[in-house]
């Protein structure tokens, strides 16, 4: 099974860059520089993960994360922020609680492919966990 990442970054060169290790370790990767544009594409389905910077231009990376946090549609994508780490320091303590991962620039491909995969395998037990509380609710 291929997983999907959707980069939202205003740099086009660290979405170059992501797409670059990403692809090479075989995921498939959708990048945009635009925040709104980002969240049009992962609203459209099929995004296993956001990689999403905080300090953009015009719309934030705690915007988009409401935004996407808010629609039924992206709800359950789990989302990695990525930023410098100065921003990291001064991010709400609450706000940490609700992401799968944070990657400080610059970063490695194997800081990178390992955030991601720690955040799928939480994926994948959380919806292990949610499909089985579902069935003991049907007995």
């Amino acid at each position: 099974m291929s997983i999907t990442v959707l980069a939202i970054d205003d740099t086009k060169s660290i979405t170059e860059v992501i797409r670059l290790f990403l692809e090479s370790s075989g995921y498939i990767v959708k990048a945009e520089t635009d925040a709104r544009k980002g969240i049009e594409i992962a609203q459209q389905g099929g995004i296993d993960l956001v990689l999403l910077d905080i300090i953009m231009p015009d719309m934030d990376g705690y915007q988009v994360w409401d935004i996407l946090k808010s629609d039924e549609r992206t709800q359950e994508i789990p989302i990695v922020m990525l930023t410098a780490q100065a921003i990291l320091m001064h991010t709400p303590k609450d706000f940490l609680y609700g992401l799968y991962g944070l990657v400080a620039k610059p970063f490695s491909r194997d800081q990178l492919l390992e955030v991601i995969g720690n955040a799928m395998k939480v994926t994948k037990r959380d919806s292990y966990h949610k499909l089985l509380a579902a069935a003991k609710k049907k007995q």
